[in-house]
């Protein structure tokens, strides 16, 4: 029996507001002359289509989101980027091996050590600056199956759980056969000192040059830890032991061979101080579960390495924090829980604070929110019903609230009083109009107007085994993968898109 599962209001809402496969379309671009008379061009650009409603059964995936490019794009001409076919996905059934690892070193070869055994390991199958990522968790047995869009240039990872196992990764076309038997390797290893003293219970994971990390492994009684990987250049991190008492100590571009490698991770000796502080409101009194983030800038005696750390304190019922941590110099963020009815409090940040012995930080007051009550209009200052407004904070916690404008086109939202980037999407009907971002400090302004023009209209079809396909999300995004625009499909397939002036 096939299930269908569809995505409902609130989530196309929100899709709304925020947010090569072999998708046949017309992909020609502009010439040199029309990019010379252009006011602005767009490059780098995608689409991005994304079903809302994923037939499946038990045991099949029959469609998946899918990504295709499109060309350099410029003002004054508008694109049409023709009919895109949703492909159907391509199944994977696989299955992870490698030699057998016994559990202690043989001192000679051991009957059955090349056996190939099964392994648990995390498999990643990515194409950049797409929607192609997939990722899959093998059973016991090294048995894996998994769904992906047949596309060349995957970048496959192979992250087994065991880090005596190699991490591998390399380049796959999904109309090759897909091979997860993992060569035997060498290993990263070495100890983690603090001074002279071995450091037990440390983390230690490999990233590699994708940031992919290995599984972590975790030191022993000597600080002597051992990841497999195949051939490449990693970094290797040192997350110091489970409870946060040392920095993340990372070591660059280590090289790493068809044999072994040593790397030491050797920390200074290091002392912690003491730090409180008490939150409160304007009004003096105390305010419990706020976060308290320490954010380090350098950390003493690991200047001009590349260390960090970074620590949450969580306010008690009297306002209060008291923690240790290593002495240095940090960025305290003090940041109000998130809340989907409207902000409650405004953020604050203490820039470059110096704690190299135990401090007071004394009160740290929040000021409340501010009622912001703004309008919607377009060009023609014509009041929008129906726009979509999704503010963010500039920085701090990257909080963000959402709401829809009335039929006066009136929108309210609670903002902290720190400048706020507003993303406001056009009605459905107003094809006409591009989602456009403003920036404003509800400090200074509460009653803003945010103002929708038109920009560069970009359409389409979209099909699915040759019919129409009504109901999928297409968004274009830009090469940083911020959302350009964003429509629904109507019965006929077909989407219009605005994107912004430049």
């Amino acid at each position: 029996m096939i299930h269908r599962t569809t995505i409902g209001l609130f989530t196309l809402l929100a899709l709304a507001a925020c947010s090569e496969t072999s998708l046949k379309g017309d992909v020609g671009g502009p010439n040199a002359t029309d990019l010379e008379d252009a006011d602005f061009s767009y490059q780098g650009l995608r689409i991005d289509l994304i079903p809302t409603e994923l037939p499946a059964s038990a045991g099949r995936v029959t469609l998946l989101p899918q990504s295709v490019a499109i060309p350099t794009l410029v003002s004054g001409s508008a694109y049409d980027a023709g009919e895109l076919e949703l492909d159907e996905p391509q199944e994977l059934n696989v299955r992870v091996t490698a030699a057998d690892r016994p559990d202690v070193i043989p001192v000679a070869s051991l009957p059955g050590e090349d056996e190939r055994v099964g392994l648990d390991a995390t498999v990643r199958i990515t194409e950049e600056d797409t929607l192609h990522d997939y990722r899959g968790v093998s059973d016991d047995d090294g048995a894996l199956t998994m769904f992906v869009m047949p596309r060349d240039g995957y970048r496959v990872t192979v992250i087994p759980d065991d880090p005596r196992q190699p991490l591998t990764s390399f380049v796959w076309n999904a109309s090759d056969e897909l091979d997860l038997d993992l060569d035997p390797s060498g290993s990263v290893f070495g100890r983690v000192l603090v001074g002279d003293v071995p450091l037990a219970d440390a983390s230690v994971e490999l990233v590699d040059d994708a940031g992919v990390g290995s599984s972590v492994a975790t030191t022993d009684g000597n600080g002597f830890y051992e990841i497999a990987a195949a051939p490449g250049t990693y970094t290797v991190r040192s997350l110091g032991r489970s409870f946060g008492e040392e920095p993340t100590l990372a070591v660059l571009d280590v090289a790493h061979g068809d044999g072994s490698t040593r790397l030491d991770v050797l920390y200074p000796p290091l002392v912690d101080v003491l730090v409180d502080a008490r939150v409160v409101d304007a009004g003096g009194e105390p305010l419990s579960g706020i976060t308290v983030r320490f954010e380090s800038i350098v950390l003493d005696g690991l200047e001009g390495r590349s260390a960090s750390f970074t620590t949450d304190k969580l306010t008690d019922e009297g306002g209060g924090i008291l923690g240790r941590l290593p002495s240095g110099t940090y960025d305290v963020l003090v940041l109000p829980p998130a809340r989907s009815g409207g902000a409650r409090h405004t953020p604050i940040q203490l820039d470059a604070v110096r704690l190299d012995a135990d401090a007071d930080l004394g009160l740290l007051e929040l000021d409340g929110a501010a009622d912001v009550e703004g309008t919607v209009a377009d060009g023609g200052q014509t009041r929008l019903d129906g726009a979509v407004v999704s503010c963010r904070e500039d920085g701090y916690g990257g909080r963000s609230w959402s709401t829809v404008t009335n039929e006066e086109g009136r929108f309210g939202l609670q903002l902290p009083m720190i400048p706020v980037v507003c993303a406001v999407s056009p009605p459905a009907d107003r094809t006409d109009l591009a989602l456009t971002r403003r920036g404003f400090d509800p400090a200074d302004t509460t009653s803003p107007t945010l103002q929708l023009r038109g920009g560069l209209p970009v359409s389409g079809t979209v099909l699915r085994d040759g019919e129409p396909e009504g109901l999928v999300v297409v968004e274009i995004r830009d090469d940083a993968g911020e959302l350009m625009g964003s429509a629904l499909t109507d019965e006929e397939g077909s989407w219009q898109i605005q994107l912004p002036s430049l």
